[in-house]
């Protein structure tokens, strides 16, 4: 009879299965590890989401009511400020057109006639004490 070639082990297909096996489940292992992680920060994170909108409830009620005073305040004060400067601008026209009136009744020293000769305004004015 004639003998077939010996039967021989496939030990690198052994270690190969036995070496993607293990890895496979060592990143489950990872997975399910990140997982628990995660669960635990989002439960974490629901109580301060709760605190969150607490404050946010509490400044709806509470700071509403103060920051319509402090509005309304406001929009007076600016009322008030736009009146004073109104009134501030009527009293410079005022001073203004006085003191052009007033200037209006001088005489000027450097007013001359023909040749540069002082006008005889000029000098009765210079010579009032």
């Amino acid at each position: 009879m004639v003998e077939g070639p010996e039967k021989e082990i496939p030990y690198c297909t052994i270690f190969l299965v036995l070496g993607a096996l293990t890895c496979q489940t060592l990143v489950l292992v990872g997975n399910m590890q990140a997982s628990a992680g995660i669960n635990a920060i989002g439960t974490s994170t629901a109580g301060w989401s709760n605190v969150g909108l607490g404050i946010a409830e509490s400044f709806t009620g509470e700071l509403d009511v103060v920051m319509t005073d402090v509005n309304s305040q406001l929009t007076q004060t600016i009322s008030q400020l736009m009146t004073v400067s109104k009134t501030i601008d009527s009293v410079i026209s005022v001073v203004g057109n006085a003191t052009e009136a007033a200037g209006m009744g001088t005489v000027s020293l450097l007013a001359t006639v023909d040749g540069g000769i002082p006008s005889p305004e000029a000098i009765a004015a210079a010579q009032m004490p």
